[in-house]
């Protein structure tokens, strides 16, 4: 149980998990500005839509690999030496992005970014852990969680701004002015949490971890394509699976391995990472969906459709940090599973609406919708490492980080392959049609993966309660007898 009250958390620490925060928000706000940009990259570079795309999935595989190790770093390296790192890492890939004279030079810059994101996104939610009072984590997590989902909101309005009024290049040039603010605001405050240990690297662990995530990114990333080979597509799937059981093997051989797999064994963890992956998935699928939407059945501008959403994103930011708070004085029992059942009602609510949506009733049901995903998602990640020992939060927060970036591909994959099939063949009112009905089904998938969340989190607190209620006996006094 935390305790109520515990000292204030120091300027210097807010001002910390701000400036690595900042480093998250840049990352997500190219990396969503750069949908909008697709169309003048593909003509820049004369490259199909299947081979744009990897600027999105190359950033999002090397941020997971990167996220991956990162239990290793923070034991290896100081804090600020990562911290520093990170930021020499963002402003090199930005730059090598913005002047790439060709798209193999733009997806290198790309992952030259991915691996600065993959830092930071770690180094702020271990800044968090290791320096605030336990009773202080569920709003300094979603504090950072705002600055971190500020991206998402601010991304499309941005990428569109600059294609319309600039270029795409300018999307990282005037990102990098961003990452420099974040520099001088941390090389000040970030200062060392832990004690370095000189730990080994296992070369064979990093090989099998940059196989599986390289292998699942690709068949996330080619599934809807129907250009490339089905036995190539799921053959990936199957490399990933295989190298996903030779990481275990391995990790099991080691006294000290990259991810501490324990973690899996407490299930209160493992269902709480389920309900936090849908909650990600459902987030940026919606996304997705209402774009395609206002543009294709609605006939409005991106600009249009990227406002469309911006309030709701905007607010789920917002509500982080408060649902923060409400976890750290009420508990998780209380506060979890309001956030999922209130995203489930807003996916029921737009299937149910989904065949009349104009461009407000879309707005005011994601505004609703949203409220839940801010409600849950820092919440959960929160909630799940509190139920982990100490010496394996850092695991923890790497397995929750990997499970964000992959939601985020299948978060994308999805309701495209749903939607695609509706479409494929159609022309003219048919396939505005075809949009439509696809969107509603993607609802649905999305609304049965959101009921398996509420279960999953049913599960976790029945345990929960049944445990408090044997404590509460085993300390209960025994009655005197009376009868002698």
């Amino acid at each position: 149980m935390r305790s109520i009250k515990q000292p204030a958390v120091p300027v210097s620490v807010w001002l910390a998990v701000l400036a690595t925060g900042l480093l998250s928000l840049i990352g997500t706000t190219v990396h969503t500005a750069l949908n909008i940009a697709l169309p003048k990259i593909m003509g820049a570079f004369s490259v199909t839509t299947d081979v744009a795309q990897w600027v999105i999935s190359s950033y999002s595989l090397a941020v997971a690999i990167v996220v991956c190790l990162s239990p290793f770093f923070m034991k290896r390296f100081s804090t600020r030496h990562l911290f520093v790192t990170a930021v020499s890492l963002f402003l090199i890939g930005l730059f090598i992005s913005g002047w790439a004279p060709n798209f193999i030079i733009l997806l290198v810059g790309r992952m030259v970014q991915g691996a600065a994101g993959g830092l930071a996104i770690p180094l702020m939610y271990n800044t968090i852990i290791k320096t605030v009072p336990e009773s202080k984590w569920g709003v300094m997590m979603g504090v950072g969680t705002l600055i971190a989902t500020l991206g998402p909101a601010i991304g499309p309005v941005f990428g569109s701004l600059m294609v319309q009024l600039l270029n795409w290049r300018w999307i990282f040039f005037l990102s990098a002015i961003v990452v420099v603010v974040a520099f001088l605001l941390g090389i000040r405050t970030i200062h060392p949490i832990q004690k370095t240990t000189d730990v080994h690297l296992d070369g064979w662990s990093v090989i099998l971890i940059a196989v599986m995530l390289a292998s699942a990114t690709f068949w996330l990333a080619s599934v809807k394509n129907s250009a490339i080979s089905p036995w190539l597509t799921w053959g990936c799937l199957g490399l990933s699976g295989l190298a996903t059981w030779g990481f275990v093997h391995r990790s099991k051989e080691l006294t000290h391995p990259i991810i501490n797999l324990a973690i899996f064994k407490v299930a209160s963890f493992r269902r709480q990472l389920v309900a936090f992956f849908i909650s990600q998935v459902a987030a940026v699928a919606v996304g997705f969906i209402l774009s395609n939407y206002v543009q294709i059945v609605n006939r409005q501008t991106p600009i249009v459709a990227a406002w469309v959403v911006f309030p709701g994103a905007l607010f789920s930011a917002l509500v982080a940090p408060v649902s923060g708070r409400w976890l750290d004085r009420l508990g998780a029992q209380k506060v979890l599973p309001v956030g999922t059942v209130i995203y489930t009602l807003g996916l029921l609510a737009f299937i149910i609406s989904g065949q009349f949506m104009g461009a407000f009733l879309i707005s005011m049901i994601y505004f609703g919708y949203m409220f839940g995903i801010g409600v849950s998602t820092s919440n959960l990640m929160t909630s799940g490492d509190d139920d982990l020992a100490s010496g394996e939060r850092e695991s923890g927060n790497a397995v929750f980080d990997t499970a964000e970036q992959f939601a985020g591909a299948a978060g994308t994959t999805i309701p495209a392959s749903v939607i695609a099939g509706f479409q494929a063949g159609k022309r003219g009112i048919a396939y505005v049609s075809g949009t439509k009905v696809g969107a509603i089904c993607a609802f649905i998938i999305l609304f049965g993966m959101a009921l398996v969340a509420n279960i999953a989190l049913y599960l976790v607190f029945r345990d929960y309660e049944r445990e408090q209620k044997v404590q509460s006996q085993m300390t209960e006094p025994k009655g005197t007898d009376n009868n002698g």
